[in-house]
């Protein structure tokens, strides 16, 4: 057995009928505030529908239900599970129906309507199908119609009983009632107003929508209106001795508007039309470029074709031009042909047809451009006369046209004698689209309105000047000089160039070439056979913008006095004299800055030569780049082929037998440059010092080929700069291929010799 809500049980199980009451009633209502403990989620007895509890109760005992006491139960019975399970099973099988969709529909609607004197008259009869039993409502009419008789027949044509059908005032309209199913006839005559006081329309609204729709509307006495009947697609028009009518048939309305107004008489025109001869217009945009020896010309024609087409063009052009090329939309081919006029034949001919033919005919506007040259005279200066483009088409009514003129090369143009036909202009005159084609600045330009013009121009050859093709910004150079009698040198440049391929510096023969750089990625020097200067390799300046001819780095690095022979390195003594030189560059430099290292333990006079010593820079050297910098290594632009690296070769640079001092650490190297130094040298400096702190300086050089510790031919490896002990700054502005030299005597400190 089992505990549920006996009024729960009594809503589902009993009598069908009683069911599909209790189902329209607010069940949904009810569910949702069900008691707890109830079956199937409904609510006790008491908020089941409109139905009292008692009543519930007799039915669930007169369906084999046990009741338990209910004013201690709320309601509560005890059932058996098979029992509750069959009642279940009955609920399953039992359907409740469903209304219909649709109660009713008007199949037509057929208006009919003649005008009166105070109102208009009209008929409707409407076709309805009704699906149900039991009353149903449908609006007819507006209650501001004034119904006149009215009838309602079933489709069998007997006149439906008025306990059946009917029309009656409903709602504020004139419904149809009936409470049988089937498909009736309702015929309607009312009066219906005008719409306005001229008498001339009339509107009907809140009429019931049709699958089918006709009027047939008659202004009586008046057969010489026309009436307009607006949602009508398709409407004819009649007249006769009653009236003006119209017939129409209108789309699914609930609204019917009718108007009508007076014809307008057309009275009849006789139309003459007269062909008009073709006419065309022509502008000329001619952009005209001088260089040595030959002028060459960029001609568009812009047509305007009106009352026509054509498809053939002819241009007549100077017989010292050749046609290079000719542009357009739907050209098939051109020639170029001699004039009709004998006289023209039998004489060197001065002017030449250009005949374009097309693959259709055009009309309206039409462009075509020509491209053509011609010989100058001289390819020196000159003076020729500028050729000239028309049209002897008969249709043409008008030319125009404008003229640039550019300088190419480096010639000289200018106006000689006066101009006939033509008037010089100012370049912002021109149109947009020739400036815009302008490769060159335009040096002048003119317009001209006749087809025949003469313009006389001279050129003029000017003989080129030589310029500069790179320069250096600034040069950096860094010497270190050791007690043993070598010396690390390294040049480290900022060039800009355009053209040149090689920078030649002349650096002695007996100096080995440890390292060379352009723009953070090495390459493969080389030794001009006649000079003996050592060649890098350069490449162009390149950028965007304001900064197209961008400055890129070109390090040098290379050592003196490195023999393997000890004696024959000339180590400092106890006294004698340092020479630096800076060597002389192909290139001029804006700026040279020299930073010359020495030994301590020597006292040293003031430096002598062609460069003032400074004791700070006026500007930032260039600073040679770190090894292994990915920054720098991004920023470096592709070289050119000339420059690429060797595949997979490797230099071994063998280190020189320099024997740095003892007492050369870290810490006395630090405070030795702290007393020259800026902040930024310091630290490139004590960078240097710890790359370089580990270099076996006395290992054994081998001499394979001519520059010792390094093979001929192949890329070499990124050496850094060492720079250790007194620092000594100089500067110079403006040197073009100039060796500075400097020189230094020195006592060591200890000894009994003095500097004189």
């Amino acid at each position: 057995h089992t505990r549920c809500n006996a009024s729960a049980l009594t809503r589902f199980f009993l009598r069908r009928e009683k069911a599909q009451a209790m189902s329209m009633s607010k069940s949904s209502a009810c569910a949702s505030k069900g008691a707890p403990g109830g079956f199937g989620g409904f609510g006790s007895s008491q908020s089941i529908g409109r139905v009292p509890q008692i009543e519930l109760l007799q039915e669930a005992k007169a369906a084999g239900l046990t009741t338990v006491d209910g004013a201690t139960d709320r309601g509560l019975c005890t059932v058996s599970v098979d029992s509750l399970l069959a009642l279940i099973q009955q609920g399953a099988r039992t359907e409740l129906p469903l209304p219909p969709a649709l109660t009713r529909t008007v199949l037509s609607a057929k208006y009919s309507g003649k005008t009166e004197d105070a109102c208009v008259r009209m008929n409707a009869t409407f076709e309805v199908q009704v699906f149900q039993q039991g009353w149903v409502q449908l609006s007819l009419l507006p209650l501001g119609m004034a119904v006149v008789s009215s009838e309602v027949q079933e489709t069998s044509g007997e006149e439906a009983a008025g306990a059946l059908a009917d029309i009656a005032v409903v709602d504020g309209h004139h419904c149809f009632l009936t409470k049988s199913a089937g498909i009736f006839v309702v015929k309607v005559q009312f009066l219906c107003p005008y719409g306005n006081k001229a008498k001339s329309c009339i509107q009907i609204s809140d009429l019931p929508a049709s699958a089918r729709t006709e009027l047939q509307f008659t202004v009586a006495n008046r057969d010489d209106l026309q009436i307009t009947v607006f949602n009508a697609l398709s409407s004819n028009m009649s007249s006769s001795a009653e009236g003006s009518t119209v017939t129409s048939t209108l789309s699914p309305t609930t609204n019917l508007n009718v108007r009508w107004t007076e014809q307008q008489k057309e009275e009849e025109v006789v139309q003459t039309f007269v062909k008009l001869p073709l006419s065309i217009t022509v502008e000329h945009q001619h952009s005209f470029g001088v260089s040595e020896g030959i002028f060459l010309a960029d001609s568009v024609f812009n047509y305007d074709i009106r009352n026509g087409a054509v498809s053939v063009i002819e241009i007549e052009v100077d017989a010292r031009l050749k046609i290079l090329s000719v542009d357009g939309l739907h050209v098939k081919r051109w020639e170029l042909q001699l004039p009709p006029s004998s006289a023209e034949i039998e004489q060197a001919p001065t002017r030449r047809i250009l005949k374009v033919f097309l693959q259709q005919e055009v009309d309206a506007r039409y462009t075509l451009t020509v491209g053509s040259e011609m010989t100058l005279p001289s390819a020196a200066s000159c003076e020729f006369e500028c050729p000239v483009f028309n049209h002897p088409h008969a249709a043409i009514s008008r030319e125009k046209g404008y003229i640039s003129l550019e300088a190419r090369t480096n010639v000289e143009l200018e106006q000689t004698g006066s101009c006939v036909g033509c008037v010089a202009v100012d370049v912002e005159e021109l149109p947009r689209e020739m400036r815009q084609r302008a490769t060159n600045p335009i040096v002048m330009a003119y317009k001209y309105l006749l087809k025949r013009f003469s313009l006389q121009l001279a050129v003029k050859k000017h003989g080129d000047v030589d310029v500069l093709i790179a320069v250096i910004d600034a040069a950096h150079f860094i010497a270190t000089q050791t007690a043993e009698g070598r010396i690390m040198q390294q040049m480290v440049m900022k060039v800009r160039n355009t053209q040149k391929q090689y920078v030649r510096i002349d650096i002695p023969a007996d100096c080995d070439i440890w390292s060379t750089i352009v723009s953070g990625q090495a390459v493969k020097p080389a030794r001009d056979e006649q000079t003996g200067s050592v060649m890098v390799p350069l490449r162009k300046s390149g950028g965007k913008g304001s900064d197209k001819q961008a400055s890129f780095t070109v390090e040098l690095v290379w050592v003196a006095g490195a023999s393997a022979d000890p004696a024959k390195n000339h180590p400092m003594g106890d006294r004698g004299t340092l020479n630096f030189a800076v060597p002389k560059v192909d290139l001029p430099l804006n700026a040279v800055y020299v930073s010359v290292y020495v030994p301590e333990g020597y006292t040293y006079d003031e430096f002598e030569g062609d460069i003032k010593s400074t004791r700070s820079f006026s500007a930032t050297p260039p600073n040679p780049s770190k090894l292994n910098d990915p920054a720098l290594a991004a920023r470096a632009p592709p070289m050119p082929m000339m420059m690429q690296q060797m595949p997979a070769q490797q230099m071994y640079v063998q280190q020189s037998q320099v024997q740095m001092p003892a007492s050369s650490n870290l810490a006395r190297h630090e405070s030795i440059s702290s007393l020259n130094n800026s902040d930024e040298e310091k630290e490139q400096t004590r960078n240097s010092y710890l790359s370089n702190a580990n270099t076996n300086y006395n290992a054994p050089r081998a001499k394979p080929k001519r520059y010792a510790g390094g093979t001929a031919g192949v890329v070499p490896v990124h050496v850094e700069m060492v720079t250790m002990g007194n620092v000594n700054r100089f500067e110079r502005l403006l040197v073009q291929q100039q060796q500075l030299n400097l020189h230094v005597t020195y006592v060591k400190e200890g000894s009994s010799c003095s500097i004189l």
